[in-house]
């Protein structure tokens, strides 16, 4: 292929993950921090602030900063509904094909979001059905997902995150 595709695959790359295909640099609060100042910036993709908030998420038992702090994430990323419904579409849509460790990171980085900051505002900005309908989604797709290694699966991810398990609960 033109774009090196055909090339790159044929040596192997890219691979289906073998371990977590992310690092962060920085403490938990440090990433909140970073994420918080992302979110004004329209420039700046939300995914990116997304998987900020992620690393402070599986980097800390805890809940990562003030009161203020998540308060301006929320109100930061409340006003962004249409590219969190963006990226709500994109998991669902990452859910049936190979790529079952991006599935779960963006379902996983968008629950981080609702739970952790948006809470019951989540609602006015993506419908609770579209949430059931991509996790229905994860769950038909996942399970096969052949490619799936557990060592891939970061550390700390919450319990609440079945679908980092469903590609593994296969009959």
């Amino acid at each position: 292929m033109g774009d090196g595709t055909a090339y790159l695959a044929e040596h192997g790359w890219p691979s289906p993950p073998q371990r977590p295909v992310h690092a962060f640099t920085g403490s938990p609060g440090e990433l909140l921090e970073r994420a918080r100042v992302d979110l004004a910036d329209p420039e700046v993709p939300l995914e990116q602030s997304l998987l900020l908030l992620w690393g402070a998420r599986i980097g800390s038992a805890d809940l990562v900063g003030t009161q203020e702090q998540r308060l301006s994430v929320a109100e930061r990323a409340g006003v962004r509904g249409g590219e969190i419904r963006r990226t709500l579409s994109r998991a669902g849509q990452l859910a049936s094909g190979p790529e079952w460790y991006a599935a779960c990171l963006y379902r996983s980085m968008l629950e981080n979001l609702f739970e952790g900051f948006l809470g019951a505002v989540a609602f006015a900005v993506v419908k609770p059905e579209d949430i059931d309908d991509v996790d229905e989604e994860l769950r038909e797709g996942l399970p096969q997902a052949e490619d799936a290694v557990p060592s891939a699966v970061p550390a700390g991810v919450p319990e609440g995150h079945w679908w980092w398990r469903a590609p593994f609960a296969r009959s």
